[in-house]
């Protein structure tokens, strides 16, 4: 579980019960299949070209102790974006979704606001 480990900006919230949230789906029947098509599968789309094709308002959301996919990668991806906001949740890691929930669903509430207008 090292990718987890490393998701987590604070460790005391990777608990046994969130591990085992994760382990769950490897107990399904057929779960390798699956993902060997889903990783195999042809990825002929450079979506990065096509970024500034995007119409319509984006909210990216990261963690401040990211080292999943750095936080500066998520800085450099909002600009790729003609429309974009960036949150940065304080003391979280790849999964601010679940170490900071109320600051996530802040940032989600203040973008739903915003697209209301």
């Amino acid at each position: 579980m090292d990718l987890l480990s490393e998701s987590y900006a604070d460790q005391s919230k990777l608990t046994e019960a969130v591990i085992a949230g994760y382990r769950a789906p490897l107990t399904v029947t057929g779960w390798e299949e699956g993902f060997w098509n889903f990783s195999t599968a042809p990825r002929t789309n450079d979506l990065a070209d096509n970024l500034d094709d995007v119409s319509m308002p984006v909210l990216l959301i990261t963690g401040d102790a990211d080292t999943v996919v750095p936080t500066a990668d998520t800085v450099a991806l909002n600009s790729m974006f003609p429309d974009s906001r960036l949150v940065i949740v304080e003391s979280a890691g790849h999964l601010p979704q679940e170490e900071q929930p109320s600051d996530f669903m802040a940032a989600i509430a203040v973008h739903w606001k915003e697209l209301a207008r």
